[in-house]
């Protein structure tokens, strides 16, 4: 009998302690996604859309108002630097100073030796300084190539009438380069002579920062851009490639060695990762200055650590249960 009422003593606490584990609040781990802390370098980089554009261009402006008086060159022609290509009329000026030359020479001419001297000696300054304004007065109206090129597009005709510092056509060299607009506040470290990779239609290639314009306000947007002027290494790179195509360029911006590294998407809010430790959520505050469209450098003690992704798609806090989902 004794050993009876042990067994059913036994029974009844088993059943008791089972009633009231099962009365207990459960709360369930969360499954989430994970990365481990891994050691890699960091490559900062960055984005640009831009166009093939010739390297130099010369625009051809009206430096006053007038009708064009001559055009010299053709669309395609090559040119020389210093080379007369439009001209606007200057049939008063040149008639001036025509008159002026030959009134000195009719008078050298009637008069001889010591004669002619005397009245070479009598010229006053007003006439050398009236010849000289009017030879200034027709260079004035004479637009020049500033470098050898070749003559681009063409906007005017003979004696069609222009107002002042309208543009009358390009002078462009044969050398190509990718033109690429950037927000100012994203190019602040690039500096000419770093490199890019070019990504066009003939495929990928090597390229490096030229130039750097200066700022400028796009008035649709109110942001201020810079122009980056990139040429390829190769300088045949480009010839057959036309000016205007579009162009994608991912220029290299620095990089940091051995740094430990989680992904970008496991960031959440405050700039705070989410790790396992021990079946538990744990958050650490990182600092994301060094990072790139995929990695962000973080604390190397943190190596090795399993880092939760996409933290802010989940109810996470200090201390939640978490099991590892599986892939």
């Amino acid at each position: 009998m004794p050993r009876t009422r042990a067994s059913l003593w036994i029974i009844a606490c088993t059943l008791l302690t089972s009633v009231v584990i099962f009365m207990l609040p459960y709360t369930p781990r969360l499954a989430v996604h994970t990365e481990t802390v891994r050691s890699g370098s960091l490559v900062r980089s960055m984005w640009l859309d831009g166009v093939v554009a010739y390297h130099q261009q010369q625009a051809l402006t009206s430096p006053q108002a007038g009708r064009i008086g001559h055009v010299y060159v053709r669309q395609g022609e090559s040119v020389k630097a210093g080379e007369l290509l439009i001209s606007l009329d200057a049939d008063a000026e040149e008639a001036a100073l025509a008159s002026l030359m030959n009134l000195r020479y009719r008078r050298e001419q009637a008069l001889e030796g010591a004669a002619a001297d005397a009245l070479a000696a009598s010229l006053t300054l007003e006439a050398v300084a009236q010849e000289e304004e009017l030879r200034h007065a027709i260079a004035l109206k004479q637009i020049r190539a500033e470098a050898d090129g070749v003559v681009g597009s063409l906007y005017v005709s003979e004696g069609d009438y222009v107002a002042a510092f309208s543009a009358l056509g390009l002078l462009r060299t044969e050398e190509k380069c990718i033109a690429a607009l950037g927000r100012t506040s994203d190019l602040t470290a690039v500096r000419p002579g770093m490199a890019a990779v070019l990504e066009t239609r003939e495929g990928t290639q090597t390229v490096y920062v030229s130039a750097v314009g200066q700022p400028s306000l796009n008035e649709t947007t109110g942001q201020s851009m810079q122009q980056v002027t990139l040429l390829p290494l190769d300088e045949t790179a480009l010839e057959n490639a036309q000016a205007g195509e579009s162009a994608t360029v991912r220029l290299f911006l620095d990089a940091v060695e051995a740094e430990a590294l989680v992904p970008v998407s496991a960031v959440g809010a405050g700039d705070r990762i989410w790790l396992v430790r021990d079946g538990c959520a744990s958050s650490v505050q990182v600092d994301v200055k060094w990072r790139n469209d995929e990695y962000v450098a973080v604390d190397a003690a943190l190596l090795e650590e399993r880092v939760i992704l996409n933290p802010d798609a989940l109810s996470l806090y200090e201390g939640c249960p978490v099991k590892e989902a599986r892939r």
